[in-house]
């Protein structure tokens, strides 16, 4: 089969003479097969694709070995044209990692923040996300990178909830522009201070600058049902987004203690069309009466969209949050960009009626 095919590529055009030998059909067949095994192995176990980079590379020069097939440019040109292929096939099938992925792989060696865009309109979500969703959400690694130096408040506390599932529910919509209310939420925290007045004020200027029937999540939903799974059904009593910013958020807790979140920068990889990884950096300002308190949160989240065999779907995650200091923490200067806390969950989401 592969002589006959051969046969065709190399058959002389424009009477032009092209003398091949056996030798060399068989050579090149040998060339072939060995580029394929070469190939088919290697694809089992590299999954890194700077590595994967590398090997192509270094496979190509298998040429060189054979310096006498060069001079004939059919050859040449059908070596490098199945190379092409197989190059190819292997790109598309090979999810390739970027910065965010290799991110999670390195958990929990983060020695710095993500390298990611401020903040703009809102999340854009796959479409199989949309609808309305069980989470069942578990903690299944916790770690202080600082320690013994550096312990954030009620680390220790946390360890309670390890492997400990909770449940809640939360829904991912489709943006309708004509649904966005035109008032703005005035809310402010209290002495705020200097160095984040323009993060909060220039998020008052985002707008839901989105496309019709993007899918975003609910982020007011969300919030309470996940606010009320972890303190407890009276200890939440509102979750309110700006109406004209999702970046901004307020929640409310009992005796007037108040959680303004303002998600200043965020990024996404879109693995391959069922994988899809997300990264937002939410600057958190806790404030009552009489104190206000600050930090940095970083949440990291890979979703697996699933579909078997039954068309039965459901989607896994694995999140990761990140504690960062602020600037008017004492040990600022000493972790820097470094996360002081990291918390691992296991996510599963399975659709409780039907998506739109």
């Amino acid at each position: 089969m592969l002589n006959k095919y051969l046969h065709n590529y190399l058959k002389p055009k424009n009477n032009q003479h092209l003398s091949l030998d056996i030798n060399s059909i068989a050579t090149l067949n040998a060339v072939i097969k060995i580029l394929v095994l070469v190939f088919n192995n290697f694809l089992k176990i590299i999954s890194n694709s700077i590595l994967l980079r590398l090997l192509l590379l270094h496979t190509f020069k298998i040429s060189f070995v054979f310096p006498s097939l060069l001079m004939l440019p059919k050859i040449k040109q059908l070596v490098w044209s199945i190379s092409l292929i197989i190059t190819i096939l292997l790109w598309t099938n090979q999810a390739i990692a970027g910065p965010l992925a290799e991110r999670i792989e390195n958990f929990p060696n983060w020695e710095n923040k993500p390298s990611i865009s401020l903040a703009e309109a809102d999340l854009i979500y796959p479409d199989w996300i949309a609808g309305n969703w069980n989470v069942k959400s578990t903690l299944i690694e916790m770690v202080a990178p600082l320690a013994p130096e550096i312990v954030t408040p009620g680390f220790e506390n946390n360890r309670s909830s390890l492997n400990q599932p909770i449940k809640f529910q939360v829904r991912f919509i489709k943006f309708q522009p004509q649904k966005i209310s035109t008032n703005i939420s005035k809310q402010k925290p209290i002495n705020l201070p200097i160095y984040w007045q323009t993060v909060f004020e220039n998020q008052d200027q985002q707008k839901f600058n989105l496309p019709e029937n993007a899918v975003i999540a609910d982020r007011e939903f969300n919030g309470l049902n996940i606010g009320k799974a972890i303190l407890g059904e009276n200890n939440i009593l509102s979750v309110k987004v700006d109406q004209n910013n999702p970046n901004q958020q307020t929640t409310t807790l009992p005796k007037n203690l108040k959680i303004v979140s303002i998600v200043s920068s965020r990024g996404s990889e879109r693995l391959n069309p069922n994988k899809f990884i997300t990264c937002e950096i939410t600057k958190q300002i806790f404030q009552s009466d009489t104190m206000i308190y600050l930090n940095e949160v970083e949440t990291t989240t890979k979703y697996n969209y699933i579909t078997d065999k039954n068309h039965k779907q459901k989607i896994t995650a694995d999140q990761i949050t990140a504690i960062y200091l602020s600037p008017q923490d004492p040990d600022y200067f000493v972790a820097g960009n470094r996360p002081v806390a990291l918390y691992r969950y296991q996510l599963e989401l399975s659709p409780i009626k039907e998506r739109w």
